[in-house]
């Protein structure tokens, strides 16, 4: 679209007209082993991932929003506008042009521009209505396990500069992410610099306002209640079962492993 869509609405929109126009799939939201974009999905309808019962963590996207925001994608793939496939599958389809658009991590954005024989163009995670949108953060971290002091302390100083302005600005640059620190990215000595000169970095700082949290499911089986999320995002997609029906089942199999 030459003009990005800011909604869900315009974006089912904007899938099918790519579809009826060009024969091409119009929408790929990307489907790594993790639940940040359902996240976002699910809690920018007004769901949430998680929530306290009586003191304890339970799942939180058994609701009428966490269902309608899902089905949303679902109806893209059920009538061909969206695609269902495997990460390496949608990106390639639309680095080659034959996919519209593509919802995933701004860590993506330098591999898609040099790889791309287009144009490419980032726009905000798209909004329901006038509800606010949120997306979670990333988690990239860099941690010191040495407990030799001296090696603690190489260590500090190495982190020390990977986090300076000019190394983040390298950093971005090579892999499309956006400096993790506050202030980085209006300091003149780097980032500000390849801010100014590309939009797409503008669009994604943009989206900056908007981060909320990433949940994480607590306890001993916390890995095997989001694999579970993961796997209600394959039957859904594939159609195997209405959102409402595998989100009521999957929240069900997760409070009890919680």
């Amino acid at each position: 679209p030459q003009n990005p869509p800011k909604t869900w609405e315009e974006v089912s929109k904007a899938a099918k007209q790519i579809k009826d126009k060009t024969g091409n799939m119009g929408f790929f939201m990307q489907e790594y082993a993790d639940n940040w974009t359902q996240q976002a999905l699910i809690e920018s309808n007004g769901g949430q991932m998680l929530t306290k019962v009586d003191g304890k963590v339970k799942a939180g996207f058994d609701t009428p929003e966490s269902a309608a925001a899902y089905q949303v994608v679902a109806d893209m793939v059920k009538n061909g506008s969206g695609l269902h496939a495997t990460n390496e599958e949608g990106f390639q389809a639309y680095l080659s042009g034959k996919l519209g658009m593509v919802c995933t991590t701004i860590g993506k954005r330098a591999n898609f521009e040099k790889g791309a024989k287009f144009k490419v163009m980032a726009s905000p995670f798209p909004a329901f209505g006038n509800k606010p949108t949120k997306i979670p953060a990333g988690g990239n971290f860099l941690m010191v396990f040495s407990k030799d002091a001296d090696k603690q302390k190489a260590a500090i100083e190495f982190i020390k500069y990977l986090e300076s302005p000019e190394a983040l600005a390298k950093w971005s640059t090579g892999t499309g992410y956006l400096p993790p620190r506050k202030g980085v990215a209006d300091d003149p000595k780097g980032f500000k610099k390849l801010a100014d000169e590309n939009p797409n970095i503008k669009m994604a700082l943009q989206e900056m306002t908007k981060v909320t949290k990433w949940a994480s499911f607590p306890g001993a089986n916390g890995l095997q209640a989001e694999q579970l999320l993961i796997d209600a995002r394959d039957i859904i997609l594939s159609g195997k079962m209405s959102a409402q029906d595998a989100l009521h089942q999957t929240a069900e199999k997760i409070n009890k492993l919680l």
